[in-house]
C-alpha cells in the first residue's frame, strides 16, 4: 500500500459499495481489496440500510453508493 502524502499511513477500511450493476460493485470490490480494504457489496439502497442497522455486522467505515438507483 502507498503512503499518503505527507508520510502517515493508511488505516485498512470496511467499505460498503451499494450499486444495482452487479459488474459495478464486483470491479469496485476488486479495486478496494487490491490495496489493502475490506469490501461488502449490495445491490440497492434497502439492504445497505439492513447491513449499517445490523448490530452484529462490524462497523462500515465509508460507504461508496451509486446515485442513480431504482426504488431509492
Amino acid at each position: 500500500m502507498t503512503p499518503p502524502a505527507g508520510g502517515g499511513t493508511i488505516r485498512p477500511g470496511r467499505i460498503l459499495v451499494v450499486d444495482d450493476t452487479a459488474f459495478n460493485r464486483q470491479l469496485l470490490a476488486r479495486l478496494l481489496q487490491g490495496i489493502g480494504h475490506e469490501s461488502v457489496e449490495v445491490g440497492d439502497g434497502m439492504q445497505a440500510l439492513q447491513r449499517l442497522r445490523d448490530a452484529s455486522e462490524p462497523a462500515i467505515d465509508v460507504i461508496l453508493l451509486d446515485i442513480v438507483m431504482p426504488e431509492m
